[in-house]
């Protein structure tokens, strides 16, 4: 199953960058996903956690328009972080970032209400794409 939207590069929200939280176990995918999003002026990373209840801590503390969650993390995993995010910052955009592509998974991210989800090994451009769809509450999905 793959579905994409596309949408122009250079979307900002109210002429400001897109404040991105990214949320990953593994430091070698935060920095990967860092640094495919800094080379968009119009995204902004504005914060990064380990586990799945320091990116609910940090939403909070941060307030970032779109948070890019991985499904498997300690502590609390991609979508239980997901819900609760979803029910305390309702206004920030949910991209999950996974190599888990199942048709299982995906659609548990949009019962949850995550607007765009993305495989691992496609991440790439699709995840500035994702971005900009999640932070004006469209869906992206671009899974096998």
């Amino acid at each position: 199953m793959s579905t994409q939207v596309n949408h122009p590069i250079g979307v900002l929200i109210a002429d400001r960058p897109i404040r991105v939280l990214i949320a990953d176990d593994q430091p070698l995918i935060r920095k990967m996903v860092c640094a495919i999003l800094q080379q968009h002026r119009q995204i902004e990373v504005c914060g990064e956690a380990h586990d799945g209840a320091k990116a609910i801590e940090q939403a909070l503390r941060l307030r970032p328009d779109v948070v890019v969650l991985n499904i498997n993390m300690p502590v609390l995993n991609g979508f239980d972080a997901a819900r609760e995010i979803r029910t305390k910052l309702p206004e920030a955009g949910i991209v999950i970032l996974s190599s888990n592509a199942d048709h299982h998974f995906v659609e548990e991210a949009r019962k949850i209400g995550v607007r765009a989800y993305i495989d691992k090994m496609k991440a790439g451009e699709a995840l500035v794409g994702a971005v900009e769809a999640a932070a004006k509450d469209e869906e992206f999905y671009v899974v096998e």
